[in-house]
């Protein structure tokens, strides 16, 4: 079996404030709002943020616009994920994940 290949494209979050889990700043999120307008339409599937309310704010436009929730991963399973180093990836180039990840890309290759 061909696994189907999908895209997958990697952010990082928009301008934050400061502090230990910081909201994003007027500017971050306007960033995020025209993140969401610039891929409006796109085929988006699945949304991934890590447990920091940054990361979540940032794809929040975005899940609106789309109506593709947002599911949480850890911060470790998301930083094996930034270190892919191209932003438009074929699942076959991940197979070196494990966790959460792995699991989540497994289920993206059954669809």
């Amino acid at each position: 079996m061909n696994p189907k290949p999908c895209t997958m494209i990697v952010l990082r979050h928009a301008e934050k404030g400061i502090g230990a889990d910081p909201d994003l700043t007027e500017q971050g999120r306007q960033r995020a709002r025209d993140l969401s307008q610039l891929l409006k339409g796109a085929p988006i599937h699945r949304m991934y943020c890590t447990e920091y309310i940054r990361t979540r704010q940032t794809l929040e436009p975005l899940s609106e616009i789309s109506g593709t929730g947002i599911e949480t991963i850890s911060a470790e399973d998301a930083k094996a994920l930034s270190r892919c180093e191209s932003v438009g990836l074929s699942l076959e180039g991940l197979d070196h994940l494990s966790g959460e990840a792995a699991e989540e890309l497994s289920r993206c290759r059954a669809d």
